[in-house]
């Protein structure tokens, strides 16, 4: 037998409702709710399964703009879940994803691609959003045009 080291990158998309106390952590109990599960066999985390997607995407063959588009999508940030059976058309944030791969350049930092997702989205629906909501979406567009 041989012990060989692997990397694995896992994305679990699931869109719940949580009920929150007042003054608990999303967060936190999101996280606890996910490490609390003592085995696999558990009929919390087949709760939680059902009706989530784990995403594998080689996006080597995808261009700019659909990587954006997936970014975007996998973002999120009014839980549309852009085609999910249960969730809005796919193209739902089309509009926005295109402006800003129109706008993006290889040399664009995290923070510059936050920034410029901010502003669209402000643009799009009126609302802000600040760096520290679209840094995580920002780093996910950056690693797909640098990978």
């Amino acid at each position: 037998m041989r012990k060989v080291e692997a990397e694995v990158n896992i994305y679990l998309t699931k869109h719940m409702t949580i009920e929150l106390a007042d003054g608990e952590d999303l967060d936190d109990k999101v996280w606890n709710m996910v490490i609390g599960w003592e085995s696999r066999d558990d009929e919390r985390y087949e709760q939680l399964l059902l009706g989530a997607r784990l995403e594998s995407v080689d996006t080597e063959e995808m261009n700019l703009k659909q990587k954006v588009r997936m970014a975007i999508n996998r973002f999120d940030p009014y839980v549309l879940m852009p085609g999910h059976p249960d969730g809005a058309p796919l193209d739902e944030y089309d509009c926005l994803s295109d402006r800003i791969s129109r706008k993006l350049t290889p040399a664009y930092t995290v923070e510059q691609i936050a920034e410029l997702i901010g502003r669209e989205f402000k643009r799009s629906f009126g609302e802000d959003f600040p760096l520290s909501e679209t840094i995580h979406v920002a780093q996910w567009i950056y690693e797909y045009i640098h990978d």
